[in-house]
C-alpha cells in the first residue's frame, strides 16, 4: 500500500464532498482501495477513542474509590465525636455547668 497516497486521498474522501469515483480518477487510485483506506481510517479512529475512553473510565474509578476512602474515613471521625458527645451528655453536670459570671459594673453617682 502506498502510504503517501493513502494518507492525502483517504482525508479528502472523508471530509470532501467529493464522489468516490470522482476522487479516483483524479488520483489514480481505485474506488475500491480508496474505500479500503477510509474503513481502516475509521477503524483506527474507533480503536483510538476506545483507548481513550478506556484511559478516562480508569481514571474516574481511581478517584471514586479515593472519595468513597475519604468518606469512610469522616464517617468514623463522625462516628467517634457522636461517641465523646453522648459520653459528655451522660457525665453528671459536665455539659451543665455555668460560665463564671461576669464582673459586676460599677454604678457611677
Amino acid at each position: 500500500m502506498d502510504r503517501g497516497r493513502e494518507s492525502q486521498d483517504c482525508p479528502r474522501y472523508l471530509k470532501d464532498p467529493v464522489g468516490l469515483a470522482d476522487l479516483a480518477e483524479e488520483t489514480g487510485s481505485s474506488p475500491g482501495l480508496i474505500l479500503e483506506w477510509a474503513k481502516q481510517a475509521l477503524e483506527g479512529l474507533e480503536e483510538s477513542f476506545s483507548r481513550e475512553t478506556h484511559r478516562q473510565r480508569k481514571v474516574l474509578h481511581r478517584e471514586i474509590l479515593e472519595k468513597e476512602d475519604r468518606i469512610r474515613k469522616l464517617e468514623s471521625v463522625v462516628r467517634e465525636l457522636s461517641t465523646e458527645n453522648l459520653t459528655l451528655k451522660k457525665k453528671p453536670g459536665a455539659l451543665s455547668q455555668e460560665p463564671t459570671s461576669p464582673r459586676k459594673r460599677r454604678r457611677r453617682s
